[in-house]
């Protein structure tokens, strides 16, 4: 254990020569002394001096032997003081960290930009990895906070549209891989209201007049594990009057890839529960069956909105939506226009329905949609569940097209009332 005198000389002497340790002997001196200040003086006798002065000097040392000293230097007894100095960093972290985190975040930029480091991508990387193990910044829920994240998600697009822009502001384009990996670790430490600023101002991004593919696959990533880390708790405070129109927007758009993207962000947006999984396919929900949800691509989305608000409304205008898809579906196949791919809709028309049976317990609901599958299965099972990406048929086959083989409104609307009436009639009051 060290004194307090004796830890003052230390100090005052890595003060003293922190900005002239050029000789190859005050390099080896002062690696000596760091190492002993760490390994012999506590926290409580060291947190009371400033770490600029020797943070710097352990940088310089920990760079000195790790880049330089291989030219001059035999290899074993450059790695052991490249070992040392890098122990001697971890344990000043260990001692001013969180007490003292922005002296020792302002002391490690000004090494990194005085002596020209970034040169040594490296070295830079494993020392600001180091740094960001051991310091995690909480951004408070203040104004500039979201001033901060605005600027930065401002820098950011200018990166990306400039990468792909052949005048003005091509140098911003070299900063487009630092400012994502800045963006994504700010994700993982910002509060749920400042995720749905950065949802917000993506998703605003995407819409744009002008917007190409390109561009919206350098972001869409991001945009997509910004929404994957937001924590879901009420919808009206999630689906904000800004990120809701945003997203519907996209997923109505003619492009693949924005429709795509505004179909997951939505889902993760709705997903409370984790039932995602649950609905990478159609599928039919069979009465009896049991699935691991709990009450509460465009089928997925639907049916997140299924489970995560299990009501009367909800259902009915979900099976409104299906009939029109359905006749929609039906008009075009009338006209040979992607037969094949109607297929696949009617396949998640059912599939939806049937989740619809399994979540109300629609007892008339689910025979009218099992009178509907068994006669798809008979005639035409190709308009069941599961999708495949390519229908062969036989030579002879015939692709009846007979109305058993669809839902009619007048019959799911009788499943609805059926089962919604029941419910209302089995919550009334009994009378005494």
């Amino acid at each position: 254990m060290i004194t307090d005198e004796e830890l003052k000389t230390k100090m005052d002497y890595i003060l003293e020569i922190c900005t002239s340790i050029d000789l190859q002997y005050d390099k080896k001196k002062m690696l000596n002394n760091i190492a002993n200040v760490t390994k012999s003086a506590s926290q409580k006798q060291l947190i009371v001096y400033e770490p600029n002065a020797i943070i710097i000097c352990i940088l310089k040392l920990f760079f000195y032997y790790n880049e330089i000293a291989s030219q001059n230097m035999c290899k074993w007894k450059r790695r052991r003081k490249c070992r040392l100095a890098k122990e001697c960093y971890i344990n000043l972290l260990q001692v001013y960290i969180p007490e003292k985190s922005k002296e020792i975040l302002e002391a490690v930029i000004n090494v990194i930009y005085e002596d020209k480091l970034w040169e040594f991508e490296t070295f830079c990387f494993e020392i600001m990895c180091s740094l960001l193990e051991y310091d995690v910044y909480n951004w408070p829920d203040t104004h500039e906070t979201v001033t901060v994240i605005e600027r930065i998600l401002n820098l950011f697009y200018i990166s990306i549209t400039s990468s792909h822009a052949t005048v003005n502001f091509m140098p911003y384009a070299t900063f487009k891989k630092g400012l994502e990996v800045c963006i994504i670790n700010m994700v993982k430490h910002v509060s749920n209201d400042h995720l749905l600023i950065i949802i917000q101002h993506m998703c605003s991004w995407v819409v744009e007049k002008g917007m190409t593919d390109e561009i919206i696959l350098d972001f869409g990533s991001t945009l997509e594990y910004t929404a994957y880390v937001h924590e879901v708790t009420l919808y009206e405070k999630t689906l904000t009057p800004k990120i809701f129109p945003l997203l519907m927007e996209m997923i109505a758009s003619t492009s693949k890839i924005i429709s795509l993207l505004g179909n997951r962000v939505t889902q993760y947006l709705l997903d409370r529960e984790e039932n995602k999984m649950n609905f990478d396919t159609p599928k039919i929900f069979f009465e009896d069956i049991q699935f691991d949800l709990t009450i509460e691509a465009t089928y997925c989305t639907i049916c997140l909105i299924a489970v995560e608000v299990p009501c009367g409304f909800i259902a009915a205008a979900l099976v409104c939506l299906l009939m029109n898809v359905q006749d929609v579906t039906l008009k075009q196949t009338k006209h040979h226009v992607e037969v094949s791919k109607s297929y696949h809709i009617h396949a998640t028309v059912i599939a939806v329905m049937s989740l619809l049976c399994w979540i109300h317990k629609a007892k008339a609901f689910y025979e009218y949609m099992n009178k509907v599958m068994m006669e798809r299965a008979q005639w035409a099972p190709h308009l069941n569940p599961p999708i495949q990406s390519q229908y062969n048929f036989a030579a002879h086959h015939i692709l009846w097209n007979k109305p058993d083989l669809f839902f009619v409104d007048w019959e799911a609307r009788y499943g609805l009332w059926k089962c919604f009436r029941l419910h209302e009639t089995e919550e009334e009051p009994q009378d005494t």
